[in-house]
């Protein structure tokens, strides 16, 4: 039996790149992907589609690979960078975008992401799955934004 488990991540920095340069990395879907931790391959789909294939996770013999696929969506008078779900792939959903914003010192940016994962578990482990997700995805994207910003204050 699986266990679906919602997670909902917010984050907002600022970074000294102009905002051109931090719109031109995050609307170019495999350059910002490259700073985000334990992807496997990202497919390119086409049409603005990419698959996500993270790495295996979890404890030993319950290890669970993420796998989702989105449709990336880049306006550059808006500066934002969306992603939709393309359903019927893989054992997640994730939506969100980026905003980006001149700000004093440089630019603002603005995350935010939904994801509802399906993860396979036995009835014993079913409790501890959503917290280790959840511990999971924020410490990733976490590093994700850590990376970005490093590449971005240069």
């Amino acid at each position: 039996m699986a266990v679906e488990v919602e997670i909902v991540v917010d984050h907002v920095f600022e970074v000294i790149a102009k905002k051109s340069e931090v719109f031109s990395l995050l609307s170019d879907v495999p350059r910002s992907v490259g700073h985000f931790p334990d992807v496997v391959e990202l497919i390119d789909r086409g049409d603005d589609v990419f698959e996500w294939v993270m790495k295996s996770k979890g404890p030993r013999g319950f290890e669970h690979a993420v796998r989702y696929a989105c449709q990336y969506t880049s306006n550059f008078e808006d500066a934002s960078v969306s992603w939709t779900p393309v359903k019927g792939v893989g054992n997640a959903v994730f939506s969100g975008s980026w905003r980006v914003e001149a700000a004093d010192a440089g630019t603002r940016v603005s995350f935010e992401t939904k994801a509802v994962l399906t993860v396979p578990a036995p009835r014993l482990m079913r409790s501890a799955v959503a917290p280790y997700a959840d511990k999971a995805l924020r410490g990733e994207i976490k590093q994700y934004i850590d990376n970005l910003q490093s590449t971005l204050n240069g």
